[in-house]
């Protein structure tokens, strides 16, 4: 099967997430107008990165399910009948994880939980504890890994082991200021 996809990176507003969020609808729609069916989106898309307590990134992590930013994310892949992968930072339960959700039209497919930190993320989050996944989605096998984890050849090489066709990778390259 042959598709449009894109990758979005834009000028995310640290903290700002109702800023941000708006500022990825219209991105989103965007590349849905030019034809994108998959799309990914920033590491830590709604918030921006570079958390410097827990506390600071407690106050902007979400469940993925029932989350802020899924919820968002959910009804724009129905309406525009696309797929997207997004970065957040994920609250399940007290533990913090820097995360990326696969959503589809139907809704939530999956969740890649971070194995290799960037020095920055160690101050609050948690080690991904989930083993690679690959998802079987109408426009392929899809596989996800966030930024660092690209830098370990077998996050990506069991993705490609496990059927993956399609591998999304969610960045965030600023420097903190």
């Amino acid at each position: 099967m042959k598709y449009k996809g894109a990758a979005i990176q834009y000028d995310c507003r640290f903290m700002d997430k109702e800023k941000n969020l708006t500022a990825l609808t219209n991105l989103v729609r965007q590349a849905t107008d030019q034809g994108a069916k998959l799309i990914v989106l920033p590491e830590m898309c709604a918030t921006g990165y570079y958390f410097e307590s827990m506390e600071q990134a407690a106050e902007m992590a979400e469940s993925v399910v029932n989350g802020q930013t899924v919820g968002l994310l959910e009804n724009l892949a129905k309406e525009l009948d696309c797929y997207l992968v997004a970065g957040l930072p994920e609250l399940d339960g007290e533990r913090l994880y820097n995360s990326a959700v696969l959503i589809g039209p139907d809704g939530l497919i999956g969740r890649h939980r971070k194995m290799h930190h960037y020095v920055p993320d160690s101050t609050w989050s948690k080690t991904g504890d989930e083993p690679v996944k690959v998802f079987d989605t109408p426009i392929g096998n899809i596989g996800i890994q966030i930024c660092m984890d690209l830098s370990y050849p077998e996050g990506p090489r069991l993705s490609r082991l496990m059927g993956a066709q399609v591998l999304c990778s969610p960045m965030n390259w600023n420097e903190p200021s």
